[in-house]
C-alpha cells in the first residue's frame, strides 16, 4: 500500500491507496483540494506526468483560479490558489 502522511499540531491524516477488495476503512471517493501558491506551474507538472484534466485552469468567482485532474485510480484532485482560514482548538483562528 502506498501512502502519505500529513501532520500538523500532533494530528495526522494518512492518505492511502484503495485495496482490491475494498478494506474496512475504504470509504470509497473522497473531495480532495490542493492549495498551492503558483497553480499554471502545478497544471504544466501534472500535465507533463500524464494526469487526465478532468477541468482546465480557470479563474473562480471566489478568487480561486485552479484545475481538476484525476489521479491513477480515479481520484479527481481539485488544485487551486484557494485557501481556507486556518482555525485553532474550538474554531478560533
Amino acid at each position: 500500500m502506498v501512502h502519505a502522511q500529513l501532520s500538523f499540531d500532533g494530528d495526522v491524516l494518512v492518505l492511502g491507496t484503495r485495496t482490491d477488495p475494498p478494506g474496512p476503512f475504504d470509504t470509497g471517493r473522497a473531495s480532495i483540494h490542493l492549495s498551492v501558491d503558483d497553480v499554471d506551474a502545478a497544471h504544466a507538472r501534472a500535465v507533463a506526468a500524464g494526469a487526465e484534466v478532468v477541468m482546465g485552469l480557470v479563474d473562480q468567482p471566489y478568487g480561486s483560479r485552479e484545475f481538476a485532474v484525476t489521479d491513477p485510480e480515479g481520484d479527481v484532485w481539485s488544485v487551486g490558489t484557494y485557501r481556507p482560514a486556518s482555525t485553532g482548538p474550538g474554531g478560533t483562528p
